[in-house]
């Protein structure tokens, strides 16, 4: 903070590598098993976006070795001011607030669906209690730190190295190891059971965002193996969705009673 001329002194010292390319090389680190892409808007200049490509920096380069469960709650820990995030909105109390480290369930859905077409064995996901358009119906994931997590095994005989990389407006997600399935797909049912949201009035102030509603409905999604030309497994996912209400910032008006 002092006037100029500054000075810093810097000193150098060599830290071994964790993981070597010859390391990589024998684990089969080769081929892009997987990629995923999610999209937001206002460019990287917004709170919501700076967390995104936060917790996405915290995961690039992660090696997961066969065997191993990936945890996102273990692996960055605990999420807060201290480590970078900034106040965003989040779903409490059943509507959206200002919290740190919102907007962070878009990089979770993002890894989730890497992992999903990658074929790795889901161990725990969390989809929203409502349902956004910008994220997959069904294949999707929050997480809340430290009661909600992601994790996935890598179930295969080789490494999986993820890659995160971003742009103003996405955020994506590659696993690179080596196939192990032909392909895999995923397959959508169609809705039932829809709810129509109901409205909620709330006291204005800061921790207050009005919404508009979403309906609720229940549907099924699949995920599919592909080996030799064919269908060989199928492993089915289903989630119901909450209405979520339309949210007014103001007093409810009085209702008039009418003649009598």
């Amino acid at each position: 903070p002092g006037p100029a001329p500054r000075r810093v002194t810097a000193t150098m010292h060599d830290s071994p590598v964790e993981v070597t390319a010859a390391d990589l090389s024998q684990l089969g680190v080769s081929d892009q098993v997987s990629t995923f892409t999610t999209y937001f808007e206002g460019g990287l200049g917004s709170p919501r976006s700076q967390n995104i490509v936060r917790v996405a920096e915290m995961v690039d380069g992660t090696l997961v070795r066969p065997g191993e469960v990936f945890s996102l709650n273990g692996h960055t820990g605990e999420r807060g001011y201290a480590q970078g995030f900034q106040d965003a909105p989040v779903i409490l109390d059943g509507r959206l607030q200002p919290g740190v480290g919102g907007g962070i369930s878009q990089f979770t859905t993002t890894l989730f669906n890497a992992a999903f077409y990658a074929g790795l064995e889901d161990v725990e996901h969390h989809p929203h209690s409502y349902r956004y358009s910008r994220y997959p119906p069904v294949i999707e994931s929050t997480i809340f730190y430290p009661m909600l997590d992601l994790k996935f095994r890598n179930n295969t005989p080789h490494g999986i190295l993820i890659d995160t990389s971003y742009t103003s407006g996405s955020i994506t997600v590659t696993m690179w190891g080596t196939k192990v399935w032909d392909d895999v797909t995923a397959r959508w049912g169609a809705k039932r059971d829809p709810v129509e949201p109901r409205t909620r009035y709330v006291d204005p102030g800061p921790s207050c965002i009005d919404t508009e509603g979403i309906d609720g409905f229940t549907q099924d999604a699949w995920r599919v193996f592909h080996r030799g030309g064919r269908e060989v497994e199928q492993e089915l996912f289903t989630w119901r969705y909450d209405a979520q209400p339309r949210v007014i910032c103001g007093e409810e008006p009085e209702e008039d009673g009418g003649d009598p």
